[in-house]
C-alpha cells in the first residue's frame, strides 16, 4: 500500500527544459535569479540624469583613476561627458557620424575611440579629446593587449587584417604610430573580416564569421596567429568577455563559452528554441557583472525588450523582460566605490540597475517561474500540497497555479500566499484538485521575491482526502 512521502526541492536553479534537469530548475519563467540555491526577483532600475534633449543612446564608455571617473555617452552626432557620479553633462564632440556607433577601449590614461572615419583618444586625466596622430589605416575597433593598442575595421579596406601600434622616436609604444606593415592576417585565405579581438591572458582571441584564432607572442618580432576553431561569431556586437571567460553568439545562433581552450555550446535546447523565434537584426550583447546579456529589442515573443541572461557563476540561464529597449550598457566606478551598472535606452534615458529596487522606472514587473512537469510514477498516490520555505527580506505575496496533463490550469488555495518580513516561514498551497501524473506549478507575483529557500511536495495515497 502507498504511504505518505515527499519530494524535496532543496535548491532552486536557472531555467532548464531538459528532461534530466533537477527538480528545482524551473522549466519556464522570467525576471528571477538564483544565488546558491536561493530564488529571488531580479533587481529593478531607476532613471538618472542624462544629457538635455538626449536622443537614442548608441554607446557608453568609461575610464577612471583615483582622481577622476569619466562617463561618455554617445547619441546622434553628439558625444557627452560627465565627471563623477553626480556631475553635469557637457558635449565634447558634436560632429560624429550618426550612421556609425562609437567604439573604443582603455589604453594607459586614454580611451581610444573610433566613429566612422574619425579615430581619436580621450585623455582621462585632463578630459581632452583629440584625433589620432599620423595616418593610420581606417579602424573601427580597438583592443589593449601586451601593453599595445590593436585595431581593426570590418567595414573598411583589408577587413581581415588585425593592426597593432608601433613606436615613437623614443622607442616607446605610441597610440599615434601605426606602421603599415604592423598587421596580422586573421581572416586567412577566406579574407573573413575580423569582428572582435578580445585579450585573454596569454593570447588575443580573434573572432570572425568563419571561426576564431589566437594571437600569441610578446612583440612584433614573434607575434604569431594560431588556429582555434570553426565556431564563428554572428556579428560585431555579439561577443563579450565576462570575468575570465568569453561568450559569443555563433553564426548558428547558439551561445558559445570559451575559457582558454575550445568553445563549448552552452545554450541548450530550450535557449536554441527561444532564440529561433527572435529577430537578430538588432540583437546586442552586454555585460552586467558576472552576467552575459543577449538582448532583443521589441522581442516578437513578448512585444517587449527581452534579455537572455547567462550567469557565469551560477552556470544558469534566466530571462528578463523590460518595457524599454536597451541600447548600451557599462560598469561605472569611482575610486574605492562599488561599481554602478548603467544601461541606456532608445528613448534617451540613462538607467541605473539596482538589486534593491522592486520596480523598473517606477513601474511594477511580474516575476514568474514554473516547476515541473513533476511526474508521479505510482498511480496509487497523488500530490497533496506544495510547501514553500522562505526567509523574507521584505513582504511579498505569491499566486500559485496548478496544471496537469488531464485538466486546465487552476488557481491554488489559499490565494495568495503571503510571507512577512523577518521570520522564517513555510506556507502551504493545496494540490489535491490537480489530478494527473504530470503536474506543473506556476508561481507568479508583482512583488519582489526576496527570498525563497526551498520547497517540498507532499504525496499521499489517493484514498486520503
Amino acid at each position: 500500500m502507498a504511504t505518505r512521502s515527499a519530494i524535496d526541492i532543496d535548491a532552486f536553479g536557472g531555467i532548464n527544459t531538459n528532461h534530466t534537469r533537477k527538480i528545482g530548475q524551473p522549466s519556464a519563467g522570467k525576471n528571477f535569479i538564483t544565488q546558491k540555491g536561493v530564488l529571488k526577483s531580479r533587481g529593478g532600475c531607476a532613471e538618472v540624469t542624462a544629457p538635455t534633449n538626449c536622443g537614442s543612446v548608441k554607446s557608453l564608455h568609461t575610464g577612471s583613476n583615483k582622481d577622476y571617473a569619466r562617463l561618455l555617452l554617445e547619441e546622434g552626432v553628439n558625444l557627452h561627458l560627465r565627471t563623477g557620479e553626480a556631475g553635469s553633462w557637457s558635449a565634447i564632440k558634436t560632429d560624429l557620424d550618426a550612421a556609425k556607433t562609437l567604439r573604443g577601449t582603455r589604453w594607459q590614461q586614454y580611451l581610444l575611440l573610433a566613429n566612422g572615419a574619425w579615430m581619436g583618444s580621450f585623455n582621462i586625466e585632463d578630459a581632452v579629446l583629440a584625433a589620432l596622430g599620423g595616418t593610420p589605416a581606417s579602424m573601427e575597433h580597438f583592443a589593449n593587449w601586451k601593453y599595445r593598442p590593436w585595431g581593426w575595421g570590418p567595414n573598411y579596406a583589408n577587413p581581415h587584417l588585425l593592426r597593432y601600434a608601433g613606436y615613437d622616436a623614443n622607442g616607446v609604444i605610441s597610440k599615434d604610430v601605426w606602421p603599415a606593415n604592423y598587421n596580422l592576417n586573421i581572416g586567412g585565405s577566406s579574407v573573413a573580416p575580423v569582428l572582435n579581438a578580445i585579450p585573454y591572458g596569454t593570447h588575443l582571441l580573434c573572432l570572425s564569421s568563419v571561426g576564431y584564432k589566437r594571437v600569441y607572442g610578446e612583440t612584433e618580432e614573434n607575434f604569431e596567429v594560431m588556429e582555434g576553431g570553426d565556431n564563428g561569431v554572428y556579428g560585431v556586437d555579439m561577443s563579450a568577455k565576462v570575468g575570465n571567460v568569453v561568450l559569443w553568439v555563433g553564426t548558428d545562433k547558439k551561445v558559445y563559452y570559451y575559457s582558454g581552450t575550445q568553445a563549448v555550446d552552452i545554450s541548450g535546447e530550450f535557449i536554441d528554441e527561444l532564440l529561433a523565434a527572435e529577430t537578430f537584426a538588432n540583437a546586442e550583447v552586454f555585460v552586467v557583472g558576472n552576467q552575459f546579456w543577449l538582448t532583443f529589442p521589441n522581442s516578437p515573443s513578448t512585444g517587449k525588450s527581452r534579455a537572455y541572461v547567462f550567469d557565469t557563476v551560477e552556470w544558469a540561464w534566466y530571462i528578463f523582460e523590460f518595457a524599454f529597449i536597451i541600447t548600451a550598457s557599462i560598469a561605472f566606478q569611482t575610486f574605492l566605490q562599488p561599481k554602478i551598472f548603467y544601461t541606456a535606452t532608445s528613448a534617451g534615458k540613462l538607467i541605473r540597475l539596482d538589486d534593491a529596487l522592486s520596480t523598473d522606472l517606477g513601474a511594477i514587473f511580474t516575476t514568474e517561474f514554473t516547476l515541473g512537469p513533476i511526474r508521479i510514477q505510482d498511480r496509487t498516490i497523488k500530490m497533496k500540497s506544495l510547501w514553500l520555505n522562505a526567509e523574507p527580506k521584505n513582504r511579498f505575496s505569491l499566486s500559485l497555479y496548478g496544471k496537469s496533463d488531464q485538466g486546465e490550469e487552476m488557481l491554488l488555495e489559499p490565494a495568495p500566499l503571503t510571507f512577512e518580513t523577518g521570520t522564517q516561514e513555510s506556507k502551504k498551497a493545496k494540490l489535491g484538485k490537480v489530478r494527473g501524473q504530470n503536474v506543473t506549478i506556476k508561481v507568479s507575483t508583482v512583488d519582489k521575491i526576496n527570498e525563497l529557500q526551498s520547497a517540498t511536495v507532499t504525496l499521499v495515497p489517493k484514498a486520503v482526502k
